[in-house]
């Protein structure tokens, strides 16, 4: 709500990165999607403004990511100056959906991270385990074509993400296809891809204590956070497919 030089913000943020601050004050700099008069924007608060309105109500526990501080909060009546407006008031959903463009992204990059992680332990495990065979498991043609197609797939999202992240960062026109591409893709193929490691190590990957499972907690992530790929697919892609002109082709230089 407009108030003379300032905006006073109320509101809630559920599932909210790190908002809550490390001493309960909440960041140094927040990015708010709010109503204003002019319909959706982004505001900037700084430290100074959310010092004593940022109320935290529920920190989440996640079963992975667990050095993402994840909570719900709320903000009362926090002061910012009109001048922290970032573009002209209605352009928040624009700037929203141009910021998917690095996050979405990103997404593909974690999922490479964590697909290479679990290869490097189940490898690991199929070419040292004999598993009461006279050969280590990496020898048996069902194992070792489990492995030989996660290989591929996880080189597949790598070279998609790296073309997603150079599109986001060069301005390509064509970036928030590449991103949409390289969330969804990246982060269901490593969810399919860990869950085919689990099988190669068998039941011992289900204990905490071996360093495969997390991998794929982690991987279950990915398809919700930044948006749930349902709903990606709902709203950015089939808004990108039906667009007035849209070339298939365009997005690979070929068009």
């Amino acid at each position: 709500m407009p108030d003379g030089d300032h905006y006073v913000i109320n509101g809630r943020k559920a599932w909210a990165s790190h908002l809550p601050g490390w001493d309960g004050d909440g960041p140094d700099v927040m990015s708010i999607v709010c109503r204003a008069p002019g319909g959706i924007s982004v505001i900037v608060a700084e430290r100074e403004h959310l010092a004593g309105h940022v109320e935290t109500e529920h920190l989440y526990d996640l079963p992975a990511l667990r050095g993402c501080l994840t909570a719900r909060v709320r903000l009362h009546d926090v002061r910012v100056p009109k001048a922290n407006l970032i573009g002209a008031e209605g352009q928040g959903v624009e700037l929203t959906r141009n910021a998917f463009v690095g996050s979405g992204a990103s997404i593909g990059a974690f999922a490479v991270a964590a697909m290479r992680q679990a290869f490097a332990v189940a490898h690991r495990f199929a070419a040292t385990e004999h598993r009461g065979g006279l050969v280590p498991i990496i020898e048996h043609q069902a194992v070792a074509e489990v492995l030989a197609n996660a290989k591929a797939r996880i080189e597949a999202v790598r070279l998609l993400s790296w073309r997603a992240l150079d599109a986001a960062l060069s301005g390509d026109p064509h970036g928030l296809e590449w991103a949409l591409h390289a969330k969804v893709f990246g982060s269901e193929t490593a969810v399919a891809v860990i869950n085919d490691l689990v099988q190669v190590v068998g039941v011992s990957a289900y204990d905490n204590e071996f360093p495969l499972v997390r991998h794929l907690l982690e991987a279950l992530a990915y398809p919700v956070i930044e948006g749930s790929n349902i709903g990606v697919r709902r709203r950015q892609m089939q808004a990108l497919l039906k667009a007035p002109g849209y070339d298939p082709l365009a997005a690979s230089g070929m068009g």
